[in-house]
């Protein structure tokens, strides 16, 4: 789960559930990637599972799915 909050204020919650360990999602079933490596990056929530700082390389949720939340 992650809290977001969106550029309105309002306060909502991400369940990461639906993807976890899923396809290229895979890596974040282990709670300290999923955790330690948790951004923000072009207003979305990204992973950068490889710790490079590589943009082409981090997984992303599709801002338009959180913002429907």
């Amino acid at each position: 789960m992650v809290d977001l909050r969106k550029g309105d204020g309002k306060q909502t919650k991400f369940d990461a559930k639906d993807i976890v360990g899923r396809g290229v999602f895979a890596p974040l079933e282990d709670k300290e990637i999923f955790v330690n490596s948790c951004l923000v990056m072009n207003r979305t929530l990204s992973w950068d599972i490889y710790g490079n700082r590589n943009s082409e390389e981090r997984l992303d949720i599709d801002p338009l799915v959180l913002y429907s939340l």
